[in-house]
């Protein structure tokens, strides 16, 4: 059953979600079983789950974050508080072991 999954993880990897969902309904036998919630489109298949992690490995990850900056506000409802302006995203490589 894993290597099914893993079948299925591979297609999602490559983008092609169509492949994906055609190996799932074989597996399932052309009917998605109660309970199961199909992910959103925008779902990270480039992401480990923890089953494909190998103890004592290593691993490249990408901490991403934003960074904001006080400005002061120009009057209205909350005069006199700092507005907060959103700069973009900043990523930074990490390698870790696992």
């Amino acid at each position: 059953m894993n290597y099914a999954f893993e079948q299925i993880r591979h297609h999602l990897r490559r983008g092609d979600q169509r492949a994906a969902l055609t190996d799932a309904l074989v597996l399932w036998e052309h009917k998605v079983p109660n309970g199961v919630a199909l992910p959103s489109e925008n779902a990270d298949w480039t992401a480990k789950v923890a089953d494909e992690c190998i103890v004592d490995s290593w691993a490249l990850a990408k901490l991403t974050f934003s960074k904001s900056t006080s400005q002061p506000s120009q009057g209205g409802l909350h005069a006199g508080k700092q507005a907060h302006a959103h700069q973009p995203e900043a990523s930074l490589p990490l390698l870790i072991r696992l």
